[in-house]
C-alpha cells in the first residue's frame, strides 16, 4: 500500500480500525476494489460485491432521504 493521503501520511498514527466513508470515497480504484474482496482471493466475486452494496448506498446517501444523487458525490460538505 502507498503513503496514506491524512494527517499521518502513512505514518503510522492513524486509529486504525475500518476505513472512514471519505476515506473509502477517496481510495485508489485498485485498493478501494481489495476492500470488497471479502475471501481474499484477488477476484471479487457477485456475491462480495453485492454484500457491500447498502454499506455504499449509505456511505453515498449522505443526507439520509433513501435516494443518491449528483449532489452526493464529490467532496463531504
Amino acid at each position: 500500500m502507498g503513503q496514506g493521503k491524512g494527517p499521518g501520511k502513512g505514518m503510522g498514527r492513524g486509529k486504525g480500525g475500518r476505513a472512514t466513508d471519505q476515506a473509502m470515497m477517496d481510495m485508489p480504484t485498485a485498493e478501494g476494489l481489495a476492500m470488497l474482496d471479502a475471501n481474499g482471493d484477488g477476484t471479487i466475486m457477485r456475491a462480495e460485491f453485492l454484500a457491500e452494496t447498502d454499506t455504499w448506498f449509505k456511505m453515498r446517501d449522505r443526507n439520509g432521504d433513501g435516494v443518491i444523487a449528483a449532489a452526493n458525490f464529490g467532496k463531504a460538505q
